[in-house]
């Protein structure tokens, strides 16, 4: 009996430790919450809630009016343009979560003046979806410029030191505010891109209906596949072109840098809409080149990155062995002298696959790495690519190609075909190998280092060529 009355007051402690536990943590939250009312200047303001932005600096006589559009942040006033994302998320990240240095309740007249607050140098102003309207005022710097004065119109009483980049922000000008990029880009958006420069002209087009959303066509003097890290690479360059300076588009600044008949261009297609940027006069000491674009009524002096980045159409060219993805691959054969290779990718979770060694005939499995040899497969590239009908006996006449022994297959979700290689003889007096894609029915010429970085233990050194035939 004694011992079920323990039990029992051990219980009735037990629940009453978690009721006060639970009221704790209820009055400790409600305590921070209060603290935090008292020293966040905008106590409540969210960053996605913000719609406006409204700087004004006394000095410069300006305003300017940055508002959210959609999911877009656009400056609406002095101008229509899109904002330098970084630059304007940079103020949108540090007003919600500003905190005074230090607070000044008791002051004077005069130490406004000194605090540059009876008329302040800038003001901003911060609007949010549901209209409340969060507005400070910016006075000068402290003695160090690390901090600087600052007062909220709604709370006269209190002056705030803050963080000098509060006042920094204010000091910008449009131009920093504003897009510097000569057009915008979406290149999943994008259908088509024409080069046309004096040393480029080709267009790359983005193939329909297949099943790699990212795959390109190159047309021009050439016509083959386009490989898409290089496509990627030359939207990335003429969306890190940013503007040097910019200066507006009249007709003498039109002539004097070269972009009054402007002859070279690249353009942009999302469907019938084109967007186009026209190149003009380069300026080698400062490894520029000044542009204007249909986008921006500004003439602006990019990197000359922004041109010379544009890619040959010989870079442009895809010039890997076999056209696969290497996420889709779920099972592999691999043989080469008398070594095989058998594994298979095995979902371990949601979206996590992992390789499973199932055949290793003389080779020491710890030494198969079949993420490496997937690596060294997709970066294989070729230096020559003979195409044209050849009957299986002129292929290992001239390239030593056994089409009854592959070298490596694959296979992806319920086996489709992924691709085959089979492998040839080496090149005379040269670290070449002659390799077969039968998928491409195109036969080329690899270096050796290309196989070599398969990672595959003895390999290519164990694979014997074929005898010539006599």
């Amino acid at each position: 009996m004694k011992g079920k009355q323990i039990l029992i007051a051990l219980g009735v402690l037990v629940i009453l430790g978690g009721y006060f536990y639970f009221f704790d943590i209820v009055k400790e939250k409600k305590d921070y919450d209060i603290k935090m009312q008292d020293e966040m200047l905008f106590y409540g303001l969210k960053k996605d809630d913000i719609t406006s932005v409204i700087v004004t600096n006394r000095d410069a006589k300006s305003r300017i009016v940055i508002d959210k559009v959609g999911n877009e942040l656009m400056i609406d006033y002095p101008i229509k343009s899109y904002v330098d994302e970084v630059g304007v998320n940079t103020v949108l990240d540090k007003y919600p979560s500003l905190i005074a240095d230090r607070t000044i309740d008791s002051f004077t007249a005069q130490d406004l003046a000194d605090f540059d607050l009876n008329t302040p140098f800038a003001t901003t102003e911060i609007i949010t979806k549901d209209k409340k309207d969060f507005k400070i005022n910016i006075g000068a710097y402290n003695p160090m410029k690390t901090l600087v004065y600052a007062m909220k119109p709604d709370n006269p009483k209190n002056v705030y030191l803050l963080d000098h980049n509060i006042r920094v922000y204010c000091e910008k000008t449009l131009y920093d505010y504003r897009d510097k990029t000569p057009i915008r880009l979406d290149m999943d958006k994008t259908d088509k891109v024409e080069v046309k420069l004096k040393d480029k002209d080709y267009t790359l087009i983005r193939l329909k209906n297949n099943d790699d959303p990212d795959a390109w066509k190159v047309t021009g003097a050439i016509t083959d596949i386009g490989k898409v890290e290089t496509v990627r690479e030359l939207f990335n360059n003429i969306k890190g072109a940013k503007a040097k300076k910019m200066e507006p588009e009249t007709p003498a600044n039109l002539k004097k840098y070269g972009l009054d008949k402007p002859a070279e261009s690249i353009s942009f297609y999302e469907g019938n809409a084109r967007k186009a940027i026209y190149f003009g006069l380069q300026d080698k000491k400062s490894s520029t080149v000044y542009v204007k674009s249909d986008t921006v009524d500004q003439i602006m002096e990019i990197p000359i990155f922004g041109y010379s980045g544009i890619p040959a159409v010989w870079s442009v060219i895809n010039k890997q062995v076999v056209l696969f993805r290497q996420d889709k691959v779920r099972k592999i054969e691999i043989k080469y002298g008398d070594t095989e290779i058998e594994a298979v990718n095995v979902e371990k979770g949601k979206n996590n696959f992992a390789w499973e060694i199932k055949k290793a005939k003389n080779v020491d499995k710890s030494k198969i790495n079949i993420t490496s040899v997937l690596a060294g497969l997709y970066w294989c590239n070729y230096k020559i690519k003979i195409e044209g009908k050849l009957s299986p006996e002129e292929e290992t006449k001239l390239y030593g190609i056994d089409t009854k022994k592959p070298f490596l297959k694959m296979w992806g979700e319920k086996d489709v075909d992924l691709g085959t290689v089979l492998l040839g003889k080496k090149s005379d007096n040269k670290e070449e190998y002659n390799i077969k894609v039968p998928e491409r029915n195109m036969i080329f010429t690899v270096d050796t280092g290309a196989l070599k970085n398969f990672s595959l233990p003895d390999f290519p050194e164990k694979e014997k060529p074929l005898p010539k035939p006599k």
